[in-house]
C-alpha cells in the first residue's frame, strides 16, 4: 500500500497527513469496521508514522484512496503470483501467503526494486563435477528505485523507533536493518520480514490448527528472526541511493518542513514531488502548544532517527 502511494510522488510523500479516525466500510456482506491494535484513534498522522507504528485505519484509508486494484498490481510487480481477491480487507493482509511468497516480495524491496525469482536449485552437477543443467540468474527492475528507497527508509525507521525497535537490543549495535512486524486477528499469526545489506529473512509463527499463538509480530516472529541474524555474518543496510532522491529537514510528527533552528529529522523526498508546508521553529512550537494536532497524534520525539543514520551513511560514501 505504502509503496504504491509513494510511487505517486505528485500526491504522496512521507509527511502526507492521513486520517486515523473511526472508519466504516459498507460491503455486500455487511459493514466492515477496521480498528487499530491499541483500540485507539490518533487523529491526523503522517504517512511515515502510520507505517512505523502499524496503524491499521489510516492504512486502509490510504489503500482505498489509491485503489485496491493498484495495490494488487504492486504485489504482482514485487513477485506475488498467486491470485488474490480485490476485497478491502486485503489492505490489512486478509490473504493467505506462504513465507516463500512474502520472501519473494521483500527480496524485491531489499534489492532496490529489482526482482529476482527465488530458486532452491541453481545448478545440477554430476558425480564427475560436470554441469548438467544451470539456471541463470534473472534480474528485472520491477518497481521504481526512488519509491522503493523511500519505503526502505521507513522500514529502517520501524526497526529504530517503531514496532520492531526491540531489534536495537537484540542485534549487534553496529548492524542496521529494515523490516516490518505483522500480527493477524486474535494473535493467530506472528510475522516478521526483514533485511540487511546482504540477506533477507522471513519468520512466521503459527499453529497447524489455526488457533491463537498469543504472540504478536514483535513478541514472536521478530525474536526468532533476530536470533538468526544476530549470529549471521552480514553487512548493514545500505540501500541504493537514486539520483532523484533529495533530503530536507522536517518535523515528522507535525508533518511540516522546518528551517532547522529547533532541530528536526532529515526526510527523503523524490525530486519535484509534493512537499508539506515550511514552518519556522516558533510556529512549530506554537502549533504544539495550541493543540492543533490531537494529543494522541504527537508521539514522543525519538532521540535518534533512522533517517539521520541513513543520510549520514550516504555522506560517508559520497
Amino acid at each position: 500500500i505504502y509503496r504504491t502511494a509513494l510511487a505517486q510522488s505528485e500526491n504522496y510523500n512521507l509527511l502526507t497527513l492521513l486520517d486515523d479516525s473511526e472508519l466504516v466500510i459498507s460491503l455486500p456482506t455487511g459493514d466492515w469496521q477496521p480498528g487499530n491494535y491499541d483500540n485507539e484513534f490518533h487523529g491526523d498522522v503522517t504517512l511515515l508514522n502510520a507505517l512505523v507504528h502499524s496503524y491499521n485505519v489510516p492504512t486502509v484509508r490510504l489503500g482505498m484512496q489509491i485503489g485496491v486494484p493498484k495495490v494488487l498490481q504492486t504485489l504482482k510487480q514485487l513477485g506475488i503470483e498467486r491470485p488474490l481477491n480485490p476485497f478491502p480487507s486485503l489492505l490489512l493482509g486478509a490473504a493467505e501467503l506462504t513465507p516463500l511468497d512474502v520472501l519473494q516480495m521483500y527480496q524485491t524491496i531489499a534489492a532496490g526494486g529489482y526482482r529476482t525469482p527465488l530458486r532452491s536449485i541453481l545448478a545440477v552437477i554430476d558425480s564427475q563435477g560436470e554441469t548438467l543443467q544451470r539456471y541463470p540468474l534473472e534480474v528485472e527492475q520491477a518497481v521504481s528505485a526512488s519509491a522503493d528507497f523511500l519505503l526502505t527508509s521507513i522500514l529502517h525507521e520501524v526497526t529504530v523507533n517503531g514496532t520492531a525497535r526491540a531489534l536495537q537490543y537484540l542485534l549487534p549495535a553496529d548492524l542496521s536493518v529494515a523490516g516490518k512486524t505483522g500480527t493477524t486477528n486474535d494473535l493467530r499469526d506472528s510475522w516478521f520480514a526483514g533485511f540487511t545489506g546482504e540477506h533477507v529473512g522471513i519468520a512466521w509463527v503459527g499453529r497447524d490448527d489455526n488457533q491463537p499463538t498469543g504472540l504478536t509480530g514483535s513478541s514472536g516472529a521478530l525474536r526468532l528472526w533476530a536470533s538468526v541474524f544476530s549470529q549471521l555474518t552480514t553487512r548493514s543496510l545500505q540501500p541504493l541511493h537514486p539520483d532523484n532522491v533529495e533530503w530536507a529537514l522536517a518535523d515528522p510528527e507535525l508533518g511540516v518542513l522546518t528551517d532547522g533552528s529547533c532541530g528536526g529529522a532529515w526526510i527523503p523526498f523524490i525530486q519535484n514531488s509534493s512537499r508539506p508546508q515550511m514552518m519556522d521553529c516558533e510556529s512549530v512550537m506554537l502549533q504544539r502548544e495550541q493543540g492543533f494536532f490531537s494529543e494522541e497524534a504527537l508521539v514522543p520525539v525519538p532521540e535518534e532517527r533512522g533517517f539521520d543514520k541513513l543520510k549520514g551513511l550516504f555522506e560517508e560514501l559520497f
